[in-house]
């Protein structure tokens, strides 16, 4: 999409704590006004598998997020981040493109959600604040049901035996599946908006 190709552009350049400040107040812009603007005219339109709004944040996702240094900028823990940055990539992060193994945009940003949000129980595993999970996820093996007769299956879905940390150790013999939260699940909450003083302008990247 050229239009998230000139978003990129508009920060494409920046690098360390100014990089973690302006895509978060880059995506304040685009997810209170582009993004709701997008709905509005295109809703309409007739769309196979994924909505409309979730092609778009696919979109950002892809041409923006992970076309800038964001990776090299939160690994040097360059700057404060903000909560719209944090926001921006729980959003996007549940947005799940993929039937059954993630694609490998989707665990790049997932590496960045482990460096930004701790913690946090990833596809991979437990992150605690680095690229790489803490605590990997464990294949497990689950009983499966078919009129009566039981079966044996993998269970690929991320689980932790002990998420926590030294203080709150679990009994080992326990495993959590970590239910996906989808982005467009009406009967959750979702991440509040951050605030914007003015949604028609966007002083803070102009050229």
């Amino acid at each position: 999409m050229k239009g998230m190709v000139i978003l990129r552009e508009k920060i494409r350049k920046d690098e360390g704590a100014k990089l973690v400040y302006s895509i978060g107040m880059l995506w304040d812009y685009f997810y209170t006004v582009i993004l709701p603007v997008l709905e509005l005219v295109f809703q309409p339109i007739p769309v196979q598998k994924l909505s409309l709004r979730q092609t778009t944040l696919i979109a950002f996702r892809d041409i923006v997020v992970l076309k800038v240094k964001l990776y090299d900028s939160l690994k040097q823990k360059s700057g404060e981040i903000l909560p719209s940055l944090r926001q921006m990539l729980l959003v996007l992060q549940n947005i799940h493109d993929f039937v059954n193994h993630p694609h490998s945009n989707y665990l790049k940003l997932e590496a960045l959600v482990g460096m930004a949000i701790s913690p946090y129980l990833g596809y991979k595993g437990l992150y605690m604040g680095d690229s790489e999970p803490y605590r990997p996820a464990t294949v497990v093996l689950r009983q499966k049901y078919h009129g009566g007769v039981r079966s044996r299956g993998i269970d690929t879905r991320p689980v932790s035996l002990q998420p926590l940390g030294s203080q709150h150790h679990l009994p080992s013999n326990h495993a959590f599946n970590l239910e996906p939260l989808l982005e467009s699940d009406d009967r959750v909450r979702r991440h509040s908006f951050s605030e914007c003083n003015n949604v028609f302008t966007f002083e803070g990247l102009e050229d």
